[in-house]
């Protein structure tokens, strides 16, 4: 039971981080216009049903991440952060990348998604590994 909670926390730290992160003065404005996304407040339905989906992928990876923190023995937040700094470079933002590049996306569309990407990965293996 305790590596659900611990999960959920990273899961919800996630979230955190990300509004941060896509929030209209830090990265939201860029990556609005980058990707062509805009927020509509008449389809605020739309909104909550992507936050909930978003909530359910995060959970996924952080109970992978889970898994991948036990399997290589990693007991505190520096190593966790380390497995997830490999796992989001190595696995996360690589996934993103192939679409990108056959979409023919903006590098800076990219860049943005993937470094947010890795920030999350470290964030949910340092708490996943206290």
């Amino acid at each position: 039971m305790y590596f659900l909670i611990v999960c959920v926390i990273a899961t919800f730290a996630a979230m955190a981080f990300s509004a941060f992160w896509y929030a209209p003065k830090v990265m939201g404005d860029t990556w609005a216009k980058l990707s062509g996304v805009v927020c509509d407040p008449n389809k605020k339905g739309e909104c909550c049903k992507t936050m909930g989906f978003t909530f359910l992928a995060y959970l996924a990876i952080s109970l992978t991440l889970y898994s991948v923190i036990m399997w290589a023995g990693a007991a505190t937040p520096k190593s966790g952060a380390l497995i997830g700094l490999l796992t989001g470079s190595g696995f996360g933002s690589m996934a993103v990348l192939v679409p990108y590049l056959w979409e023919g996306r903006n590098p800076k569309l990219f860049l943005i998604t993937a470094i947010q990407l890795i920030i999350v990965f470290m964030l949910m293996g340092a708490i996943i590994a206290k």
